[in-house]
């Protein structure tokens, strides 16, 4: 009898040991961790840093968004200098139909703006030539781009007037280290960008970045700089700079622009070429895939994420998701709302206008829905490996 109790016993114990298998196994199903060698690829996903929320409530009463903005050499720009021990300076690259201010206006640019901030990281955001589309020239290497020359002298200008202690023999520049954060449109420039300039680390968000900008081996792993950033480095491939780490984030839901896959097979591309591309790839974690997932609506989840919104507002918008029937059990926006009727009749409530801006509303629920639009999600866990490249550089 007893020998028969404790066999039971183990079967129960085997069981359990196995249903815990299983619960991690599907936690961590969309989670591949680098091991040993860099050359492979890494994706963080699922929301893994939904904890990111407590603190940025803590640094939304910590850090004041007070941009200043300028044209210098007839381009816009709006920055703000961190007011910690400064660690590098991030350039902002929007997406199609926006400019540089709406990285300080709009809720989801000012969540990353504030950790970046936070970290020690100052920005500086452009707005493209093309005005009307507010797309970037997506010439690339080989080609004349005209926001590449409109960029590069700018930030050079724009160092020399605020961080001419930063001037070394070496770099020729007085700029402090550098990174880019581009979306769509965005992204793909500031993968083009990535090859005119010495970036640390480069984040392209909803795009594939510009392949040639990827892929094209550099002719040397130092290139020779003169005194200025050189608007015309990308016309030849003789003179440009090795690709820098890359960090790519992709929408769930973004199945027809930069989807999981395509981006995964960019990713693999720029592994298999780790070798020729240059030194800065050759570490842990040098290229990085990270996931946004649908995020479920509830009652404080639009005053969490948008400033100055009450909590009345925010519980009203989510019992009229409810009542419409535009979220599922847990929240989730059932459809797309850029082509269903959710977005129609939750903007033409005109108590919102008071709080929130339309085109911060649409942000908003396209964030939710995971569909093609610039994120704060994975924010903190973007800018710790940004920091890590530059501990990391060669």
């Amino acid at each position: 009898m007893a020998a028969h109790k404790y066999h039971k016993f183990g079967l129960k114990g085997l069981l359990f040991v196995l249903l815990l298998i299983l619960m991690f196994t599907m936690i961590f199903k969309n989670v591949t961790r680098h091991q040993g060698k860099s050359q492979k690829e890494v994706k963080v996903g699922k929301n893994m840093d939904r904890w990111q929320e407590s603190f940025m409530k803590q640094i939304r009463q910590e850090i004041e968004i007070t941009p200043i903005i300028e044209n210098m050499e007839r381009v816009q720009i709006s920055w703000q200098r961190t007011k910690k021990a400064e660690k590098g300076l991030v350039i902002l690259l929007h997406g199609c139909s926006h400019d540089g201010t709406h990285w300080f206006s709009l809720p989801e640019e000012r969540r990353i703006v504030r950790v970046l901030l936070h970290h020690g990281l100052s920005v500086i955001a452009f707005t493209s030539q093309d005005t009307n589309s507010g797309c970037w020239d997506g010439s690339s290497i080989g080609q004349s781009n005209r926001d590449i020359q409109r960029v590069t002298p700018t930030l050079q200008k724009f160092c020399e007037r605020e961080y001419s202690e930063y001037y070394t023999q070496e770099t020729l520049s007085m700029c402090p280290p550098l990174f880019s954060i581009g979306a769509s449109s965005g992204g793909s420039f500031s993968s083009i960008l990535s090859r005119a300039l010495p970036i640390v680390a480069n984040i392209v968000q909803i795009s594939t970045g510009d392949y040639k900008a990827l892929l094209t081996e550099p002719k040397s792993l130092k290139p020779q700089r003169v005194s200025s950033f050189d608007p015309k480095i990308l016309e030849s491939e003789e003179n440009i700079y090795p690709v820098p780490p890359t960090a790519f984030l992709y929408m769930v839901n973004d199945h027809n622009w930069a989807s999981e896959s395509v981006i995964g097979h960019v990713v693999q591309k720029i592994i298999a070429s780790a070798n020729k591309l240059g030194p800065n790839l050759h570490r842990q974690n040098a290229v990085i895939m990270f996931e946004a997932a649908m995020l479920p609506i509830t009652k404080m989840w639009l005053k969490d994420r948008v400033d100055n919104v009450s909590k009345e507002t925010s519980e009203q918008f989510y019992h009229e998701c409810v009542t419409e029937g535009f979220i599922d059990g847990d929240g989730l926006l059932k459809e797309d709302p850029r082509s269903s009727t959710a977005s129609r009749v939750l903007l033409r409530n005109a108590i919102y206008e008071k709080e929130i801006s339309r085109g911060a509303l649409e942000e908003q629920l396209n964030v939710a829905y995971a569909h093609h639009e610039l994120t704060s999600e994975h924010i903190y866990q973007i800018t710790t490996w940004m920091l890590e490249m530059l501990e990391s550089k060669p």
